[in-house]
């Protein structure tokens, strides 16, 4: 584990996600919960930037990238 900003990441889950090693991925990616905050995760590879919009539209945000390999997560508002 490592504190990276305002997170904890698990890097060794990371890498089996980015290397489809991982045997349950959604365990870290989508909406997740962290100490009372919620955040959504993604893994993109070969990509440059992510924004995450609400299924209403109305709600958007830059996505952070966590590593340089495509792994991007974003505090988000449970609504």
């Amino acid at each position: 584990m490592a504190q990276m900003g305002y997170r904890t990441w698990n890097f060794e889950e990371i890498y089996a996600i980015e290397n489809a090693l991982h045997n349950n991925p959604h365990h870290i990616l989508g909406p997740q919960e962290e100490d009372g905050e919620f955040y959504i995760n993604a893994y993109f590879p070969n990509t440059c930037a992510m924004k995450c919009i609400s299924t209403e539209g109305d709600l958007e945000s830059i996505m952070e990238p966590v590593d340089q390999y495509g792994f991007y997560t974003v505090p988000w508002e449970k609504g």
